[in-house]
């Protein structure tokens, strides 16, 4: 299967040797686009034969690559694939800018030079395996490079700017946004926030259960959910902000180049000094919109 999407001004590129069962929901077919230019970001999985797996010792300089690259393991039973040894080759030509995950049945590429992902897994896992790597992970790590990142997040526009929540799982991201009177829901769970012409921009991704592909506007407020017997604002100092949102990024960013996380955190550092963050307590029966609309001006 090979498809391209389209969110945040960013193309991506899947390729798969087997057809992801994920990818063909109706969220992801709202963000296809059909076009033969290069696309921004590639994620390709691709299916082994371990039967056809020719064991052999690592090179010399193979092994310096995976030591001296961010990596997760030393061994893989695929290391011995042509492919496998063929996308390592490489990936010695930058090995600053390549991040290996090396597991008993799988090996994960990650390039930043080429903004690539490459999974492998060996076809006797390809489902399960193939399924666990479908999440806003595979583009995340290269989206710093976008002046860009995505956050665990709901979005909504209300009058042309962008209110963002943002809760851990089960902590109201959904129920806030579908609670608004009016206003255009951008995703409930994964957005991409991305400096555009000096301007902090929202869009939605194709990760979550509502998504608009259509629609962006710049980014308006950024409220941390807790949920509570009465509404209220409480306003959040930028530093807490900056530190709450790239923690919310650690799964990924621990694995950046070091330039790639510099660009992370200056972008972040940018978005809370220039928009204003408030901790929001909320009952489930009631959301002040009024009050949300006048803080974001």
């Amino acid at each position: 299967m090979k498809i391209h999407l389209l969110f945040a001004d960013l193309s991506l590129e899947i390729e798969a040797d087997i057809d992801i069962v994920y990818f063909k929901r109706e969220m992801f077919r709202k963000f296809l686009v059909f076009s033969e230019d290069r696309a921004d970001i590639f994620v390709h999985y691709h299916e082994i034969d371990e039967r056809l797996v020719v064991h052999s010792e690592l090179s010399t300089e193979e092994e310096l690559l995976i030591r001296n690259s961010r990596h997760i393991g030393m061994d893989s039973l695929l290391l011995g694939a042509q492919g496998v040894r063929q996308r390592l080759v490489e990936c010695m030509a930058h090995p600053q800018l390549s991040t290996i995950e090396l597991h008993p049945r799988s090996i994960v590429f990650y390039d930043y030079f080429a903004h690539r992902l490459d999974v492998y897994f060996a076809a006797q896992d390809s489902r399960e395996l193939a399924e666990r790597n479908v999440y806003a992970s595979i583009v995340a790590p290269f989206l710093p490079a976008f002046s860009a990142t995505v956050v665990h997040s709901s979005a909504i526009i209300r009058r042309g700017s962008t209110a963002l929540f943002l809760a851990p799982d089960e902590g109201g991201k959904t129920t806030v946004v579908r609670s608004a009177p009016s206003g255009t829901i951008l995703s409930d769970d994964q957005n991409i926030i991305r400096k555009k012409n000096g301007r902090v921009m929202v869009y939605g991704t194709p990760w979550g259960l509502f998504t608009n592909p259509q629609e962006n506007a710049p980014l308006g407020g950024i409220f941390f959910l807790e949920q509570s017997a009465e509404f209220r604002l409480e306003a959040v100092a930028s530093a807490n902000a900056l530190e709450y949102l790239y923690n919310d990024s650690r799964p990924y960013v621990d694995y950046l180049p070091r330039g790639h996380r510099i660009e992370l955190f200056h972008l972040l550092d940018e978005v809370c000094h220039q928009v204003p963050c408030y901790r929001m307590y909320f009952p489930r029966d009631f959301i002040d919109w009024d009050a949300i609309d006048t803080v974001m001006g």
